[in-house]
């Protein structure tokens, strides 16, 4: 176990149960229980970074541990000439003498008689190489300097800017076990105290925060108004993280924090004031990595039609998911105000994708899905004509499929008046997914619109470029009409140049009824038959209804 690398894990499933991912990650906690040498050790603690990141639907709060690095002195400076650093220094006590050893031949020798400014100094160097060191030798090399280390550290601080370095993580982690393990309760719960350590002691560091250090920090006895401060702080460093990071402080820090149940204030509820205080105050900038669910978990009292406004987009989808089916339209138009704040066109995307995402539907009334579709549209609107073909289809494929059938005739004449014909053909097919769910008056009026279109844009229509890939008159009423077709006419379709035997096929009962009582049809034994054969072949008994009830009536209606 000691010499699994993360490469290794590679090969290990990614629908593994979590009760396995668990039996491998205790093997390797356990592993680091013992002395090993440094380079194991830090393969093992990348092993584990990595099997939490790969795994965290597993990465639970009962799963977790703090893990305590073992120093092993003499394991770390079996290799180390301390002799060779010792006179070095003693004859050459510049920046570049220094910076020539590393942090553990320095460990290892002379660090605990180094100033706290040549000790800044070395810090400096150091982490602007790049080398990475196990956690071991960092706890070693601070350990050493513990005397010194405040004043190190904040002589540090002002040498160099916040950072995200992988080069830090493994450092940060020393420190928590040197100089935040050892505080006292009162300590923890002191403003000042902390404040200091997170913002002059520490702060460096704090972009590179590993999981093992968050949740370790969870752990603590910190008062809710230090644990404030200790997040503001993160915040403030949520820049330099990447996303991974980002999550990680939410998932291994904050909610396991707020989710204590021994705590006198459970999720730090009585230390704010109003819902959006709560959140901003305990959450910060990382307020975004939760679901809406974890919110109303960690505060049950919380108001979300408060803090909607400080929501991410896909968490004001998961909030009209979980208010599920109604007829009030203010939630969906706060939900709009929000997405309309910032970078509109991206919010929306990022709010659609969390409405469908998992392959569900939410299923609007209808009036609400109207106040939806209309303030989407009022955001796509300038972005049709850039959008590419295959940026049409995800939007209107995918994005839009839960308010596509509130998409109005006006919406669409604007949407396609100057589109090609391979983006208009994009828009058809989105909208005839929706077909059954569109009321029919506006069935009708959407197949003026497509009869509109088509006939102002015969000449780019009848192109071969336009008919590419559509063999046959059914593929191309198919494509430009979708099955908005059944409300056109037979003259509608003529004027198109098609088969009168396919615009038959393509026609509904209704419509095969009506094209037969136009004058000269019924009188034209040809295409009575062949209107007759083609209806034969596909009739059903609510299909015969349908014909002979127009076929009767309709002579009637006509006189």
């Amino acid at each position: 176990m000691p010499s699994l690398r993360p490469a290794y894990l590679w090969v290990i499933p990614k629908d593994i149960s979590c009760a396995s991912y668990m039996a491998i990650l205790t093997g390797l906690q356990k592993t680091l229980k013992f002395p090993l040498p440094p380079e194991l050790s830090m393969g093992i603690n990348s092993s584990i970074e990595f099997l939490k990141e790969t795994f965290p639907r597993c990465s639970t709060p009962e799963s977790f541990t703090c893990k305590e690095t073992v120093v092993d002195e003499n394991l770390i400076c079996a290799q180390v000439n301390r002799s060779l650093v010792q006179q070095t220094l003693a004859a050459d006590n510049s920046s570049a003498a220094l910076c020539s050893f590393t942090i553990t031949e320095h460990a290892c020798s002379v660090a605990d008689r180094l100033a706290p400014q040549t000790l800044a100094t070395l810090l400096k160097c150091s982490l602007e190489s790049q080398t990475t060191y196990p956690v071991e030798t960092w706890k070693l090399f601070f350990q050493k300097v513990s005397s010194s280390l405040n004043d190190t550290l904040e002589t540090f601080a002002t040498m160099t800017s916040n950072n995200s370095r992988p080069a830090l993580s493994n450092a940060l982690d020393a420190l928590r076990e040197v100089r935040l393990a050892n505080l006292s309760d009162a300590e923890l719960q002191s403003r000042t105290v902390i404040g200091d350590l997170v913002q002059r002691v520490i702060g460096p560091f704090l972009a590179s925060p590993s999981t093992n250090f968050l949740f370790c920090l969870s752990s603590y006895n910190f008062s809710c108004l230090t644990y404030q401060i200790v997040v503001k702080e993160l915040s403030n460093q949520r820049q330099l993280m990447n996303s991974d990071k980002q999550q990680a402080v939410f998932t291994y820090f904050i909610k396991p924090f707020l989710s204590r149940k021994e705590s006198s204030d459970p999720g730090c509820t009585l230390s704010t004031n109003g819902s959006q205080g709560w959140l901003q105050a305990n959450l910060g900038s990382f307020a975004g990595f939760a679901t809406v669910q974890d919110l109303q978990t960690l505060n049950p009292h919380l108001s979300t039609i408060e803090i909607l406004s400080e929501l991410a987009p896909s968490q004001v989808a998961q909030l009209l998911i979980s208010a599920g089916s109604s007829n009030d339209t203010t939630l969906i138009d706060l939900a709009f105000e929000r997405l309309e704040k910032g970078d509109a066109l991206e919010n929306l995307d990022e709010f659609l994708t969390q409405l469908t995402a998992n392959g569900q539907v939410l299923q609007f009334q209808t009036v609400v899905r109207d106040r939806a579709m209309t303030r989407a549209f009022y955001i796509l609107r300038l972005h049709f004509l850039t959008f590419s073909s295959q940026e049409l289809y995800l939007w209107f494929h995918v994005k839009l499929v839960t308010i596509l059938a509130s998409f109005t005739p006006q919406m669409l004449n604007s949407t396609i008046s100057s589109m090609s014909c391979a983006n208009y053909h994009v828009v058809v097919g989105g909208i005839a997914k929706v077909f059954p769910a569109i009321p029919l008056l506006r069935r009708q009026e959407i197949a003026s619109v497509l009869l509109a279109y088509i006939r102002s844009s015969t000449s780019v229509i009848n192109k071969p470029a336009c008919r590419t890939g559509l063999e046959t008159d059914v593929e191309w009423i198919e494509t430009n009409l979708g099955p908005f077709s059944q409300y056109t006419t037979y003259s509608d379709l003529k004027a198109f140049n098609l088969s009168d035997v396919i615009i038959l096929d393509s026609f509904s009962p209704t419509q095969l009824a009506t094209f037969l009582l136009e004058p000269n049809n019924l009188s034209n034994e040809n295409v009575v038959i062949m209107s007759f054969r083609r209806f034969a072949l596909s009739a059903s008994m609510a299909n015969i209804e349908s014909f002979f009830d127009t076929f009767v009536h309709g002579p009637a209606e006509q006189n």
